[in-house]
């Protein structure tokens, strides 16, 4: 019997606005997302400066300020996805990765949600594709950093 390690599949997409992020969030909630299983990757003035706000109680916990390390402690799947959001310049696609980084820089936020199974991947993707301000991107990883 081989001792294959579980991957984890990914959805990310960007946004732009409060409320686009917020119609998203809530949608992710009513189709059985927990907060553990997102990571909002952005700057302190992301959003026009209302990131916290428009992360609302569903995300708020899940927020991880660019170029801020992630904490240690907590629930060691979130942690790994917050780390890999964090990093996602390093292990993703560089054109792709690069496209990311610039939807940061002018203000964007990345949302990435680990998809708990392979069958939700479609319906994730397209409520994060509804809100999303460009394409939304799937990845699948190992849980080893």
């Amino acid at each position: 019997m081989t001792n294959a390690r579980k991957k984890i599949t990914v959805v990310v997409g960007v946004f732009q606005t409060a409320s686009r992020l917020k119609s998203a969030s809530e949608s992710l909630r009513r189709n059985g997302i927990m907060a553990d299983d997102v990571a909002l990757l952005g700057s302190p003035g992301a959003l026009d400066g209302n990131l916290s706000e428009a992360a609302g109680t569903f995300l708020g916990g899940s927020i991880h300020w660019r170029d801020v390390g992630v904490p240690e402690g907590g629930d060691a799947a979130a942690n790994i996805l917050k780390r890999r959001a964090a990093s996602f310049e390093e292990w993703m696609a560089a054109p792709l990765a690069e496209r990311l980084a610039a939807h940061l820089a002018r203000g964007a936020c990345l949302l990435f949600v680990s998809i708990p199974s392979i069958d939700q991947i479609g319906r994730i993707s397209e409520i994060l594709l509804r809100d999303s301000a460009d394409s939304v991107q799937s990845h699948e990883f190992s849980p080893v950093f």
